[in-house]
């Protein structure tokens, strides 16, 4: 009997000092109370580590959408810079000292 409570004691315990900071002010006695506070502590735990990898992917998703948004604008104002360029490059008259009416005096 000794070795049965012993072992319960001893997984009671590991739960309770991995899951919460406890200073021993009120502890259970019987092995129901042990048993409970075991799953209570477990299921805080649970509640608490659950969530978080859902709001972790929901986050990283958000903000990998934000970047390649980022990114695109960044191009859209590069390519209507290079556009503008070109226009202005194609257009600009070309004076020549050799074209009609441009010649050596």
């Amino acid at each position: 009997m000794e070795t049965e409570d012993l072992g319960c004691s001893r997984a009671f315990w590991l739960s309770q000092n991995l899951t919460i900071k406890r200073y021993g002010d009120m502890v259970p006695k019987t092995i129901i109370g042990k048993i409970f506070g075991s799953i209570c502590s477990l299921s805080g735990v649970l509640v608490i580590a659950l969530p978080v990898p859902v709001i972790v992917s929901n986050f990283s998703r958000i903000y990998h959408q934000s970047q390649r948004a980022e990114k695109r604008r960044a191009q859209k104002v590069y390519l209507v810079h290079l556009h503008r360029t070109f226009l202005l490059r194609s257009t600009k008259p070309q004076f020549s000292m050799w074209s009609a009416g441009g010649g050596c005096m």
